[in-house]
């Protein structure tokens, strides 16, 4: 079943934050927990002067209240913020909450879906079951499974939190860029160039995360032929070294080490052109050519 808990949104750099390290750790903790009931109760921010005292067993809530707004994470009544707007006089507002929460408009219209979906499964296990049913009537005829039905509720899960909804400024056709990104990614952007690629590439091992990762480089508009160039001539460089520190290719890709400098101190393998291997030389590495 997919996890119908609510989850927020913060920053893995919070704690070093300038604001939160002049405010201090009693008030980043009332922030948190501000964040938390704000998410609960679907207020889109807006927090009551009354509660405040009640969301953090530190001392002085009013107090640390206070300083979060000095520094601007907290509005109060009379706010200049032009992203935010106007703040009700009982009320505090956390700054910018909107742009990283859901909006309560959000989480009502995934509820929905959720709810909706749930309808659906019950109906078909009770089909499957040869039951009768008391859930509405007035459901599609073509139901998934119990199992789709669940799959659904997780997908969508996944997408509010792996694609956040773009900004209401953002320009339509980047609006739908998202999307068409979220494709499977199991079919490679110009597929020969790709297995020339491959082909070509020393160590050939993840393809599917090597697929996602040409994808991505050619959507930045790479070119196929250079990548596939340089993969040739670090193929050159990697020759009869440890393959263990070889990069994968979804690796070398998403560092678009197609990009690097040749390496100044790279010096192709001798070659000898003699009948035999001298077994007692280890830079001897080749027999007859």
């Amino acid at each position: 079943m997919a996890d119908q808990r609510g989850f927020l949104k913060l920053a893995h750099g919070f704690p070093e934050h300038p604001k939160v390290d002049a405010v201090g750790g009693d008030a980043a903790w009332l922030y948190i927990c501000a964040l938390a009931y704000c998410a609960r109760n679907t207020t889109d921010g807006l927090i009551p002067v009354g509660i405040i005292g009640r969301l953090s067993d530190r001392e002085n809530p009013q107090e640390l209240a206070s300083k979060l707004v000095e520094v601007g994470l907290w509005h109060s009544p009379g706010s200049t913020c032009e992203r935010c707007g106007e703040v009700p006089s009982d009320k505090r507002l956390i700054h910018d909450y909107l742009e990283h929460q859901q909006s309560a408009e959000k989480i009502k219209e995934i509820s929905e879906k959720r709810s909706i979906a749930g309808q659906k499964g019950g109906l078909a296990k009770a089909a499957n079951a040869g039951a009768p049913s008391n859930l509405p009537s007035n459901l599609p005829s073509n139901l998934p499974s119990k199992r789709l039905a669940e799959q659904e509720q997780e997908e969508e899960q996944e997408e509010e939190t792996s694609n956040p909804s773009p900004s209401p400024a953002a320009p339509a056709d980047e609006a739908m860029a998202p999307k068409a990104k979220r494709a499977r990614g199991d079919e490679p952007l110009e597929p020969d160039a790709f297995t020339k690629f491959w082909k070509t590439y020393p160590r050939r091992v993840a393809r599917l995360d090597a697929v996602r990762a040409w994808n991505k480089a050619l959507r930045a508009e790479a070119d196929p032929a250079v990548i596939i160039a340089a993969a040739d001539f670090y193929a050159l460089e990697r020759k009869m070294q440890d393959p263990r520190y070889t990069k994968h290719p979804a690796t070398w890709l998403n560092a678009a080490c197609w990009q690097d400098e040749p390496d100044p101190a790279y010096q192709a393998p001798p070659v000898r052109t003699g009948p035999w291997r001298n077994p007692e030389d280890p830079s001897d590495y080749y027999g007859d050519i």
